[in-house]
Parts: structure tokens; C-alpha cells; sequence
């Protein structure tokens, strides 16, 4: 069963406990301005799932530690189904937002704040997991706390990192970012019971291989499971005979498309504008957008919800990027030097990349051979002009808008019963512990 009987503190309790300690060792070891304390609520949510009429201290108590909307809608998903999957899977969730702690902590002060006991004490204490997901840099000081020798400092929960594009984002001086892999070195060498690895994309586990150049075969690839929710309906009146795309800031690219004249385009000027989500996007003939990470969540909601995609080619990414007009795509330089590894997340009867891209495409979700057959590809400004001009029937050769992505609930199955094999290893492993 994964249940776990606990005292129960009354809730007003213990988020006045929560919020009074979190600001006053964020203050402490931050010396945060008045402004930057002043953030969204600790615990931006909680929700029970039962089986049975049981008492809440019974279930299964987990914490997001995460910042990401379309990654705690991910986590909603998936602790949804396990609880019609697992026999006994019965949880309730609350969100921990840790933006306010500083964005990409330096060592000293994440080790400040795993002394002043707040990831012991307060953020771990009373949760059997905590999920991080998203930016792990925002994590470091949790993570520092399970090497701490002393364990009244240590986070007690089980730990997973959902690692999503961003190992060791943001933080740029070179001795800090020694002192971080030297961290990460430890927890893989800790072998804990502890901690689990699992990421969203294939870029995660070869990236971290190449920077602390060790080899990390316990990383599980869990692509997500593209759920949306309703959303905002974008400014425009869908048109299906115009493309979208999304504005984005420190990109040239955009000043390039209006260069080009392409036909029936329309720019959505706000960067990370509520748009529509894919409900929206199928209103159009396409969306078009130019990869600034390796993958996104919307990469896997516009599959999932039958998106007609205008993707660059992998080369034609590459030939921006080097002159100069995608400095966005900030991990192109390591991606070029990534070796194509057998572990990938694909199926056997799968060429490791597409024939005719690159190698490392192979680490791009964006040109991952399973999705590949439902995104179309541009090589130039004149191939997109050429497509850009097309009626919405031909365009969409392939009807992808038709089949609405269900070739997609292979990879939810498949997220699923990872999730599953994950939460059964979680309760192997502590009830050996246990013994």
C-alpha cells in the first residue's frame, strides 16, 4: 500500500510555520529586498485523491517543487492516472514555488539555507516525496541537504529530479559551476535509496554525462504526457488560412521572417502569450515556431492535440544559429559535440536520427524519428515560403490535423508505465530500507 500514518498538524499551523520560516532563512542567507520577498503564496495549491473515505494523514504526501505551470500540470496527469493504475496509489499534492529563494543559488548560499534546517524542518517535513521539476538549479539547496553529515539537516522525503532542459541552468561563474558538478558527483556516488533520476527528453542524460563525464544509466527518459487545459482564447480570430507563430525576445529570427515577405503569417507579439494552447493553434492552417530549447512542453501538447507544425530543418537551425540570429538556442554549442549513444529513447526499429539530419538531431525531440512523421520540415526562407503559400489541405499532407494525435497514446502508455515501474521501485526500496 503506499500509505504512511503521520501526526497531523492543523493546516493554519503549519503554513503559518512554513511562511514564517521560509522568509525569515530567506532573508538570512539571501539578504533578499522587500520586493523580492514579496512573491505568490508557498503553497500555491493542495488536492486529495482518494479511493476510500480515508483519513488525509493516510495518504501518500507529495510536494512539486517546481515553478513551471505546464510541468505541475504534467505531474497532475500522471498522479491522476497511477491512482486508477496502482492498487492503493491514493495521494494528495501541494506545490512549493521556489522562485522566491533566488534564481540559480550560488554554493554558499543554498549551503546557508540547508544550515538554517529549512529543507529538514519545513519544506521536506511532512511530505513522503517531493517531485522537482523544471529549473534544478533552484533545487541546490535541497539537494545539498541529502549529503549534509548531520541528519537533522538532511531532507527526509524521497526525492525524484524531473529533469527538463536545465541540469545547470543559469549558473555561469566557472568555480561555482565546479562546486555544483562536485555536488552532483556525490549524489550519484551516494547511491541513494533516496533519490530518483528521471528526465523528460533525451538531450537530459547525455548532457550531464558529457559535463561531470560520468556514466549515468539509472536516468529514465519519461517523455510528458501532453494534457492541456482549457485556456485563453488568443487575441487574433482563428484563421485557417494564416500561419502563427509566437514572438520571442533575444532573437533575430523574427526580424528575418518579415524580411522574407512570407505569405498568410501572422506574428502573436507578446512573448509567452496566452495563445490558446493547441485548442487554439488548430484554428490556424499552421504553427511555426523555431526550437530555442532542445524541447518544450508545447512541443508534446501541439502532437498530442493534432498541431500542424512548421519546424527549421536541424541544418537550417544550425545555419541561423551560427550567424548569430538565434543566440536563444543557448545549448547548440554542446549538442554539436554530444556522441550518439544506444540508450536513446527510441524504438528499435528506429534509425538513431533521421536520415539526411545530423547526429546530434538525435538529442532534439523536435527531430526525434517517432515524431518526425508528424512535423514538417523547412530547409530555407524560400521552402517555408513555398509551404507557407499552400492551402491547408495540402499542406497538412500527412492529416495530421485529422488524426488529432493519437499516435500519441503509444507515448502516454509509455510515460505512464514508467511512472509506475518508478513509484514501485520508490516502495521496494524503502520497504527494504525499512527492514
Amino acid at each position: 500500500m503506499f500509505l504512511k500514518t503521520r501526526f497531523k498538524v492543523p493546516k493554519r499551523v503549519a503554513r503559518g510555520l512554513i511562511l514564517l520560516s521560509i522568509t525569515l532563512a530567506t532573508l538570512y542567507a539571501l539578504r533578499l529586498s522587500r520586493a523580492t520577498t514579496a512573491k505568490v503564496p508557498i503553497l500555491l495549491e493542495t488536492d486529495a485523491h482518494l479511493k476510500t473515505q480515508r483519513d488525509q494523514t493516510t495518504l501518500l504526501s507529495i510536494l512539486h517543487y517546481n515553478t513551471h505551470e505546464g510541468c505541475a500540470r504534467n505531474l497532475r496527469h500522471v498522479l491522476n492516472l497511477l491512482s486508477k493504475s496502482l492498487d492503493g496509489f491514493e495521494y494528495s499534492i501541494s506545490r512549493f514555488d521556489p522562485s522566491h529563494l533566488g534564481y540559480a543559488l550560488a554554493h554558499e548560499s543554498a549551503q546557508r539555507l540547508v544550515e538554517s534546517g529549512i529543507y529538514a524542518n519545513e519544506i521536506c517535513a511532512g511530505h513522503d516525496v517531493v517531485v522537482v521539476s523544471d529549473t534544478i538549479p533552484h533545487a541546490r539547496g535541497l539537494l545539498l541537504s541529502l549529503l549534509h553529515p548531520d541528519p537533522f539537516k538532511r531532507c527526509t522525503s524521497t526525492v525524484i529530479l524531473e529533469i527538463t532542459n536545465r541540469f545547470d541552468y543559469a549558473i555561469t561563474d566557472p568555480e561555482d559551476l565546479k562546486r555544483y558538478y562536485s555536488m552532483f558527483h556525490d549524489l550519484v556516488a551516494m547511491q541513494s535509496n533516496q533519490l530518483f533520476w528521471i528526465a523528460n527528453n533525451n538531450f537530459e542524460r547525455a548532457y550531464m554525462e558529457y559535463r561531470l563525464n560520468i556514466d549515468m544509466p539509472f536516468v529514465k527518459v519519461l517523455r510528458p504526457l501532453g494534457y492541456t487545459e482549457a485556456m485563453d482564447k488568443p487575441l487574433n480570430t482563428p484563421n485557417n488560412t494564416s500561419i502563427l507563430t509566437l514572438f520571442h525576445n533575444h532573437t533575430n529570427v523574427f526580424t528575418l521572417l518579415k524580411s522574407q515577405h512570407i505569405p498568410n503569417l501572422t506574428i502573436f507579439p507578446k512573448e509567452h502569450a496566452h495563445y490558446g494552447g493547441p485548442q487554439g493553434l488548430t484554428g490556424y492552417k499552421a504553427y511555426l515556431e523555431f526550437p530555442y530549447q532542445v524541447s518544450t512542453m508545447k512541443l508534446y501538447e501541439n502532437l498530442a492535440g493534432g498541431v500542424v507544425m512548421l519546424i527549421p530543418t536541424p541544418q537550417f537551425l544550425e545555419h541561423i544559429w551560427k550567424n548569430n540570429n538565434h543566440e536563444i538556442l543557448y545549448h547548440m554549442w554542446s549538442l554539436r559535440r554530444l556522441p550518439v549513444r544506444q540508450w536513446l529513447h527510441l524504438k528499435p526499429q528506429h534509425h538513431p536520427h533521421v536520415p539526411g539530419f545530423p547526429q546530434w538531431s538525435a538529442y532534439m525531440d523536435y527531430y526525434a524519428p517517432e515524431f518526425a512523421p508528424y512535423l514538417y520540415y523547412f530547409g530555407s526562407w524560400k521552402e517555408l515560403c513555398m509551404l507557407a503559400s499552400l492551402d491547408a489541405r495540402v499542406l497538412d499532407s500527412r492529416r495530421v490535423a485529422e488524426g488529432r494525435g493519437m499516435f500519441y497514446e503509444t507515448v502516454r502508455r509509455d510515460t505512464v508505465k514508467g511512472w509506475e515501474s518508478l513509484f514501485a521501485d520508490i516502495r521496494e526500496r524503502s520497504n527494504k530500507h525499512e527492514i
